[in-house]
């Protein structure tokens, strides 16, 4: 499985973090600490979070900041906005 993070950047500094793992439709997958649900989703190459109750079209990120309900995914048994969720 491959994981799309920056390792380097040429002006700031990437702290190391502590991995925490996760599953995501029966995937083990490591997140790291202080990623929110949306940002370790996304260093997984997973851009579909759900599929709407109408049409049945993919869901995703959409307004990244809490705003809409685009990325409302079920975390422990709760339905939670994945990009503002940790």
């Amino acid at each position: 499985m491959t994981e799309w993070r920056l390792e380097t950047h040429p002006i700031l500094e990437i702290p190391a973090r502590e991995t925490i793992p996760f599953t995501w439709c029966g995937r083990h997958m490591p997140a790291l600490a202080g990623d929110t649900i949306t940002s370790a989703l996304f260093a997984h190459g997973v851009r579909v979070f759900g599929h709407h109750s109408k049409d049945g079209s993919p869901q995703g990120i959409f307004c990244a900041n809490g705003q809409c309900a685009q990325c409302l995914v079920m975390a422990d048994g709760r339905p939670v906005k994945a990009c503002m969720s940790r």
